[in-house]
């Protein structure tokens, strides 16, 4: 085999490792949410489940206050690895010191909501400050694996998690104890996090320590991570953000009722996402060649592609997608048929919009898309308090669905196609 052709080989390889482990981490999940959810929702009943629910979508919206070092520490590692010790530490040490300050947090914003389910709120604010900062750390060890495009060490590591923890919960589930669930999440996350800095050392050359700690260097990279954060912050608003306005509005049965469609069609998103979730690396080292017509190649032929399996995707959604649901949920009133059907094309055009999402967050042209991402995700929260009034959860869903199309799914593609065409013909112009 010619060196061209082994060079041609690693490339693709790498691409369907990558693509394929991040598929078999999904299916591990979406198979442990299908089997899980009606197991929780039987054993500890409807308002210890809606805890469970809201508990759940606390840790992933905190998730949004990494405040976007994360990714972007993927991207300024990739191209460039000078003082990776000293930001990485000091990063370390911002998430843990930011878990400590999070618990009376996540109490004080809280506790209305969570003394009408638990009588130990104090506690429960606890494990969503544990369950987020694990997950920051997390996401931290992944990204320095995924710098050297290799994804699929992160994703197979996370498939062992996940199977594992769900043969555990399911087991505490039979106990009807919360605590149980929630320690065994913090347990395993702990195993987790040790074994991806493993991997992490293996991939990268690093070192932690407090002595490496940089103030000035974290508040570069605050600063640098910005609209990272900020587009963060909109996703939270856009799939989290409902649930709280619920939890707030909602009886224990529709709160229920949402989080077990919600959590079905994340599977959905998420798995429907992969293909282009794993570009980011790549898209990034292209741009160091300052390569801009095969960027835009790379985006057509990928939105082109996902385009057709979002249109599949739907019919099979509204056809053999809801028999199925309402066969595994077991809820088949006309509040969840129709919050069902408006999910499916809610997602599926996030799913195409996802496309332009990627390839801007990676070629940093995410301040304007991300500006309106907030006022999408400000819209359908007002929408969703008005019409949740009037339509119950399917208002919410039905309000999140007006305010994308309004927002980022008429604006994204068009700005990232722009932006592309104005970069090419700056390149033709410096060659000339």
């Amino acid at each position: 085999m010619s060196i061209f052709n082994k060079q041609i080989w690693k490339t693709n390889s790498n691409y369907v490792f990558n693509v394929g482990t991040t598929f078999l981490s999904q299916g591990i999940a979406a198979l442990t949410v299908l089997l899980i959810t009606p197991v929780l929702l039987h054993n500890l009943g409807i308002k210890n489940f809606a805890l469970y629910g809201i508990v759940i979508n606390l840790v992933n919206t905190a998730v949004v206050f990494d405040f976007g070092l994360n990714i972007g520490l993927l991207r300024k590692l990739i191209l460039n690895k000078e003082n990776s010790s000293s930001l990485i530490s000091s990063v370390l040490i911002f998430y843990i010191s930011l878990g400590l300050i999070t618990i009376p947090l996540i109490y004080l914003l809280n506790k209305n909501v969570l003394i009408n389910y638990a009588y130990w709120p104090v506690g429960i604010s606890i494990f969503i400050a544990f369950l987020f900062t694990q997950n920051t750390v997390v996401q931290l060890f992944d990204n320095l694996i995924q710098t050297q495009n290799k994804i699929y060490i992160g994703k197979l590591i996370r498939s062992v998690k996940l199977s594992v923890e769900f043969l555990l919960i399911w087991i505490a589930a039979t106990y009807q104890s919360l605590v149980f669930i929630f320690g065994i999440m913090i347990f395993l996350n702990f195993i987790y996090i040790f074994t991806l800095y493993f991997f992490a050392k293996r991939e990268l050359t690093f070192s932690l320590s407090t002595k490496l700690w940089s103030k000035k260097l974290l508040v570069s990279h605050l600063t640098y991570s910005g609209w990272y954060f900020a587009g963060s912050l909109a996703t939270v608003l856009v799939f989290n953000a409902q649930m709280i306005l619920i939890s707030f509005q909602a009886a224990a049965t529709e709160i229920s009722g949402y989080l077990v469609v919600t959590r079905f069609f994340d599977i959905i998103r998420i798995g429907l996402t992969n293909f282009t979730q794993v570009l980011f690396p790549k898209i990034v080292q292209i741009t160091t060649g300052a390569n801009w017509e095969e960027i835009k190649k790379l985006f057509l032929s990928v939105w082109v592609k996902v385009a057709l399996a979002s249109v599949v995707a739907y019919l099979l959604l509204l056809t053999v997608g809801l028999y199925f649901f309402n066969y595994w949920s077991s809820l088949n009133n006309l509040q969840i048929i129709k919050s069902f059907k408006l999910f499916s094309l809610f997602i599926v055009l996030v799913v195409l919009d996802n496309v332009a999402v990627v390839f801007l967050a990676a070629l940093k042209f995410n301040k304007l898309p991300t500006i309106i991402s907030l006022f999408q995700g400000a819209l359908g929260l007002f929408l969703g308090y008005i019409w949740l009034q009037h339509e119950g959860i399917a208002g919410v869903i039905k309000a999140s669905l007006v305010a994308f199309i309004c927002t980022n799914f008429l604006f994204n593609t068009g700005y990232l196609w722009h932006m592309l065409k104005q970069k090419i013909q700056v390149n033709g112009c410096e060659e000339s």
